[in-house]
């Protein structure tokens, strides 16, 4: 479920992106997800709330706000500095 099944088929929200069986999964870190890892694996809900689990650095990250008319909530400048901040503060 956690790994890539889309092969090489572009995802809509978020380059470098890939589509596990119901998770998104980084494939190419860049963009919003650079802090991440490749592996990386994870979903938004409704409203922008975003959980995210690097495998690669035994990471949970979970971004809990709930706004309606966020315009991408995958490719948003909050998810990426949520990131970046979690990855600086944990992975050393």
């Amino acid at each position: 479920m956690t790994r890539t099944q889309t092969g090489d088929l572009k995802t809509r929200f978020v380059d470098g992106m890939s589509w596990g069986f119901g998770f998104q999964v980084v494939k190419q870190p860049q963009g919003v997800t650079g802090a991440t890892a490749a592996g990386t694996f994870g979903h938004r809900g409704a409203f922008a709330t975003q959980s995210w689990a690097d495998p690669s650095s035994n990471l949970i990250m979970a971004l809990m706000i709930q706004r309606a008319g966020f315009p991408n909530g995958d490719n948003s400048l909050v998810r990426q500095v949520f990131q970046n901040a979690a990855e600086a503060a944990i992975v050393k």
